[in-house]
């Protein structure tokens, strides 16, 4: 036994001579985005909604849950492998959105639908995903409440590009007309399509403006190091 533990050892060492371990370093980005509603509703009946903007018109099969990707949930989707270094961050740790939602949870004139913050790399078009913002319906003692739902994706180039495809559904709204008809201002339709683009930097406030709901998010660059094991 002795001697096996000392072959192991002298093969280890002799491994380790000739090798030598460093740390590289990659650049992820922690994102943290705040959809939030006007709680009175004072832009509902601003502008004209069409009949067509109806819950269900977003697909996300493919959408990555924050939480089971950080929990090792992911699996394989057919012709495509989820990326593995998605994963839900404290966001203390960063100089993201915690003082704007402290803002906001603090006023009457505002409400947050959902808050998302997770850590990936950087994502081409090609590969990058969408990430669920979907929050399970909530019941109020005046019926369902209003909520969120579908994703968002964030794509690298040149520049940070948003991509929102999102339903804000607002149940307790006046029922809405046939679909061949267009909704007026005084008969809003119970949900609303939100599907936005936005370039942007890092680093930086961005205040996505909708009539509607509001989107705050701040994409902030963190440098990783990977250890890694070259032979000489």
């Amino acid at each position: 036994m002795l001697t096996r533990i000392v072959v192991i050892a002298i093969h280890f060492i002799g491994f380790m001579y000739g090798a030598t371990l460093h740390a590289e370093t990659q650049t992820e980005y922690a994102i943290d985005i705040v959809i939030f509603e006007d709680s009175e509703g004072r832009y509902l009946n601003s502008e004209q909604w069409s009949s067509e903007l109806t819950a269900g018109d977003t697909t996300a099969t493919e959408a990555i849950d924050v939480t089971e990707a950080t929990s090792g949930g992911l699996t394989k989707k057919p012709d495509k492998l989820l990326p593995p270094d998605i994963r839900d961050i404290d966001t203390s740790q960063y100089e993201l959105l915690d003082s704007a939602v402290k803002r906001l949870s603090t006023s009457s004139r505002y409400h947050i639908l959902a808050r998302k913050s997770w850590l990936q790399p950087g994502l081409d078009r090609e590969h990058a995903v969408d990430i669920n913002i979907s929050n399970p319906p909530q019941v109020t003692g005046e019926g369902p409440a209003d909520n969120i739902s579908g994703t968002v994706k964030i794509v690298l180039e040149r520049y940070l590009h948003l991509y929102t495809d999102l339903v804000y559904h607002k149940p307790n709204t006046i029922q809405i007309q046939p679909a061949s008809e267009t909704v007026n201002a005084s008969n809003p339709p119970e949900a609303f399509i939100i599907r936005e683009h936005r370039r942007m930097r890092s680093k930086e406030l961005h205040y996505i403006d909708h009539p509607l709901v509001g989107i705050l998010i701040k994409i902030v660059p963190v440098e990783t190091k990977i250890k890694a094991v070259t032979r000489e």
